[in-house]
């Protein structure tokens, strides 16, 4: 069953009731897409600022490290309590957001081209009180088995006899 659906169950609990799922690279596009813009600003200006387009290249380089930690410290996950995305890697940015299983309404994936190539899907998690509460996630890789394993979760704890 783990194959089917290619979670990874983590590492540090002994039950292996925590699943997560990665960000896809296809996450950092935007990042890299506005650091490709600020390095060639940065071009332009060294020929006439030579001080301001070194600049604009240290501030892009910082801009892309910290996008690149930011999404590589970022995934999602589910326990036994519910869905949860943690992100972030500064003391102050750090953070976790989620549904607890008994609000969790369905989970989905948007399609695209793109997503399709790479198997990298946007993921959207409702909460059935709450329309304004849903999770809507970045690129995560193979979000379409992961919405398969959260939904089935999520019909197993409905219908959980205790």
């Amino acid at each position: 069953m783990e194959s089917d659906f290619n979670y990874k169950p983590a590492k540090n609990n002994p039950q292996n009731q925590t699943y997560k799922w990665r960000l896809s690279i296809f996450a950092l596009s935007k990042p890299i897409l506005i650091n490709l813009i600020l390095a060639f600003s940065g071009y332009l200006a060294v020929p006439i600022l030579y001080e301001i387009g070194y600049a604009i290249y240290i501030f892009a380089f910082l801009y892309f490290l910290y996008n690149l930690l930011y999404y590589a410290t970022s995934y999602l996950y589910i326990n036994d309590t519910g869905i949860w995305f943690k992100r972030g890697f500064l003391p102050w940015k750090k953070g976790i957001i989620g549904v607890v299983w008994h609000d969790a309404g369905e989970a989905g994936y948007r399609n695209s081209f793109f997503g399709w190539i790479i198997k990298s899907y946007p993921v959207i998690i409702t909460n059935r009180y709450n329309n304004r509460l849903e999770l809507n996630l970045p690129f995560i890789k193979n979000g379409h088995k992961a919405i398969t394993f959260i939904n089935s979760k999520i019909y197993e704890m409905r219908n959980k006899v205790n």
